[in-house]
This record gives structure tokens, sequence and C-alpha cells, in this order.
């Protein structure tokens, strides 16, 4: 007897009834062959299957795959354009690198150059100075020799004006041969051994002192001269007459200058018992002295 539509609907509407009939009959007829079948007949139902057996991840796995494959090669086009870049830039260091070896070259030439100019420097500043030591000596000597002459001219100047300061009477500076005789007379009994070979000896030396002067009455004037009248000055006039008293002369110490050297030395003199004609200025006992006949 055939199988009729009404029959396949009758089993239908059993197996859903019974679903474990369904589950059966699947077993029995659920193969290969159906399966393929049953897909082509009906596509819905094989999309269906693909999605319930494989899953949404799955089957989205294809486009993924293309995504990654796109990135994979924009990330490959970059890193190439990367790889370029770097190699222009691996350039470009390499050339300011070979810049810098020629800078540090010619800075190590320049640090040769520079300890040669230092030491050029050196030499200029040691000339230098040893050219100011020199150009000084020469100059203090200079005022030195300056100084001596004016001291010079004025000592002259000074022994030639020799009457109008003392007055009357005889003299004039040891170097003159008639003074020197009469100093040699003075002193022959006074022993002039004594510091010989030193400054001391010289500071009690009559012989020495700028300006000799006496009066008939025996009174006699030992002058010291300077520009500028200072201690030292009044110190040998003062030892100089000391030696002439102890040959029994009746001697006086007189310092001559334009002006004293220090305000106290005019005090000093004037404590010590020196006379003085400083500038236009008389000390008492100068001006005795001038009035001797």
């Amino acid at each position: 007897m055939p199988i009729t539509i009404e029959n396949l609907e009758e089993l239908e509407a059993l197996l859903e009834q019974h679903p474990e009939w369904q589950e059966r009959l699947a077993e029995k007829f659920l193969n290969e062959r159906t399966l393929r079948r049953a897909f082509r007949s009906n596509p819905e139902l094989k999309e269906t299957m693909r999605r319930e057996i494989l899953g949404e991840e799955l089957i989205r796995l294809p486009e993924i795959v293309r995504e990654l494959v796109e990135t994979v090669k924009a990330q490959t086009v970059r890193l190439e354009r990367v790889e370029g870049r770097l190699e222009r830039v691996e350039g470009r260091l390499e050339r300011v690198e070979g810049r810098l070896e020629q800078v540090e070259g010619r800075l190590e030439q320049l640090e040769g150059r520079m300890e040669r100019v230092e030491q050029g420097l050196e030499e200029v500043r040691a000339g230098q100075e040893e050219l100011r030591r020199e150009v000084k000596a020469i100059n203090d000597w200079r005022r030195g020799e300056t100084a001596r002459r004016e001291g010079e001219l004025y000592e002259q100047k000074i022994v030639d004006r020799a009457m109008r300061i003392f007055g009357a009477g005889r003299g004039g500076s040891p170097r003159d041969p008639l003074v020197r005789e009469k100093l040699f007379e003075w002193l022959a009994q006074v022993d002039m051994t004594d510091g010989d070979d030193d400054d001391d000896g010289d500071l009690f030396n009559p012989m020495l002192a700028d300006l000799i002067w006496w009066k008939s009455s025996g009174l006699v004037a030992l002058a010291e001269i300077s520009i500028k009248v200072d201690w030292d000055d009044v110190q040998r006039a003062l030892h100089r007459a000391q030696t002439l008293r102890k040959a029994g002369l009746d001697g006086i110490a007189v310092v001559i200058g334009s002006e004293w050297a220090h305000p106290e030395t005019k005090s000093l003199a004037q404590q010590t018992g020196v006379e003085w004609r400083v500038g236009t200025d008389y000390s008492d006992g100068l001006k005795a002295f001038r009035k001797l006949t």
C-alpha cells in the first residue's frame, strides 16, 4: 500500500507528540546523504546547522583573518616606510658622526694651538713683568740720579752762598783743599779709626760734611745740606759736630735746606741742639753765629 501525504502528516503529528521518536528517527535517517539532500533543498537549514555547530566566533573567523591580513599588510607597508626613514636617518647619523669626527679633530688642533698660545702668553707676561721691573729700576735710578744731581747743584749753590748764610768768616766744602787742610789740622789729635769700615764711622766724620765755616773767634759751624731736610741730616750734623768738639773746637751743628721733609723734624732739631736755615727761616743760634765777625 503506497504512502500518502496524509500518512506523512500523521507521522509528523506523532513525532510532535513524542520527541523521543524524533531522536530515534533522526538517528536512523540523519546520515551524510540525507543531510546533503536536506541542505540542498533547504539552505536556511544548512545555515542554521552551521551556526549552531561552529558558533559565531568561528563563522567570523575568515572575516577576522582577512582583517588581520589587511592590517598586517598595512603595518608591513608602514614598517617598510619606517625602515626607509630609519635608513635615511642612519645615513644622516653617519654623516653627522663623520662631521663630529672632523669637528673633534679640529677641536684637538685648536686645543693644541690654544696651548701654544697660552705658553706664548705666559712668555709674553713674563717678558712684560721683567720689562716692568727693568723700567721701574731705570725710573728709580733716573729719579735717584735726578735727585742726586739736583741735590749736588743745590749743595753747590749753598756752598757758593755760604758767606750770605753764615756771615763773616772762612770755609767751604771739605773737598776744597784749604778747608781739608784745616780739618786735618783740627782732627790731628782725634782718633778717627773707630768705625773706619762701616757707616757709623762716616756718621762721625767731619771730612764728609757738606760745608764747614769758622769764625776768627774759633767758633766752627758744620752744616749738612739737603733740599728737604730730614732726620738723617740732623743726625749727621749733630754727630760730626760732636767730633769737632772732641778736637777742642767750639762746634755747632747746622742743617740747611729749602723745606723740612717732615713737620716733626724741626722739633727734633730743636731738641738735639741743631741749628738750621730752612727756606728763609733761621734758628736763633744761627742768627747769633752770623753776627760774629
